[in-house]
């Protein structure tokens, strides 16, 4: 893992543009159980390319599913129904 941590910040640099990247470097953050790092990329990216739909979806979905990083905007986990996360 730390291997494509480093891919993906090389890239990053050499492509400023580009919010896959970043996305997958958020990604692998949380595959190493890095919470705080990966909210801190998303919470970036999205400063950044605002309108991007896909960069908010890997927000929102996080570790639990559901909310920043798999919480609401409470802090609470939503709760879940036939596997899709409420809106409520």
């Amino acid at each position: 893992m730390a291997e494509a941590e480093a891919v993906y910040r090389a890239t990053a640099q050499r492509f400023p543009d580009d919010p896959v990247t970043y996305r997958g470097l958020a990604e692998v953050l949380k595959a190493q159980g890095r919470m705080a790092d990966a909210e801190a990329v998303y919470r970036a990216t999205l400063q950044r390319f605002a309108e991007d739909p896909v960069t908010h979806r890997g927000f929102g979905r996080g570790a639990e599913g559901a909310g920043p990083l798999g919480r609401g905007r409470s802090g609470v986990p939503r709760r879940r129904s036939g596997g899709f996360p409420t809106t409520r």
